[in-house]
């Protein structure tokens, strides 16, 4: 009993002091519900032939991918950090948002003109959802500023999709408290308000994207440079 006491807290120990291995040991979660909920989109778009979970499915898709990437970068340089792969794998993730942004464009169009989006079968499952979304979304803010002073693209990069993945939550959040409480003559509000809350997920999806692609091209190229002259 006492080794496997010794054993549970020297391994919190080495996951409280390892920031990779943290980000790694939540990659592993995040990429299993990502990837069961774009089957399930699919399936659903196949039952239903809709375009709505279509696009729902290739989202959930693109985080799969983008995150098994990063999740693959950290294995792979566990060993031995190499902060050029990191800066390209981060440049990878950056040129795959471009395409899922598209695929967040049409979620927006279709919750703005076709009234698409998420309910909840009462208005306690809805207020538990939004309660469950604040959370994750200030953990996903926090965990972007704090993990910038590690300096690592690979770690930035895993926050950054996990930010973006909160904003979408959000804007999932709206639909449906719009579904659980808004009523008929809201209409109008209800499309200029998530007009305005979608489009600033597009821009900032699409910002992080450019960012990430200019960021890693300007390091890379300072990295090797320095390496040149040595």
């Amino acid at each position: 009993m006492k080794r496997f006491k010794r054993f549970i807290f020297k391994t919190a120990e080495r996951i409280s002091g390892d920031e990779h291995l943290r980000t790694e040991i939540s990659l592993y979660p995040s990429i299993t519900m990502n990837f069961l909920m774009a089957l399930i989109q699919l399936a659903s778009g196949i039952t239903y032939n809709s375009l709505w979970f279509y696009s729902l499915a290739g989202y959930y898709f693109f985080l799969v991918l983008i995150r098994f990437l990063v999740l693959n970068c950290e294995v792979s340089t566990k060993e031995a950090r190499d902060v050029i792969v990191e800066f390209r794998r981060y440049k990878l993730c950056g040129i795959l948002l471009i395409p899922m942004n598209v695929l967040l464009a049409v979620i927006v169009f279709l919750i703005v003109i076709d009234d698409q989006g998420f309910s909840y079968d009462s208005a306690i499952y809805t207020i538990g959802a939004g309660l469950m979304t604040f959370i994750f979304t200030g953990a996903a803010i926090t965990n972007v500023i704090r993990y910038r002073k590690y300096n690592s693209p690979v770690l930035s990069a895993a926050k950054a999709i996990s930010l973006i993945a909160a904003f979408v939550s959000m804007l999932s959040l709206e639909t449906s408290l719009f579904a659980a409480f808004g009523e008929a003559e809201s209409e109008t509000v209800r499309r200029i308000v998530t007009s305005i809350s979608g489009s600033a997920v597009l821009l900032t999806t699409l910002s992080m994207s450019i960012y990430m692609i200019k960021h890693a091209d300007y390091s890379i190229a300072a990295l090797e440079e320095e390496t040149y002259d040595i």
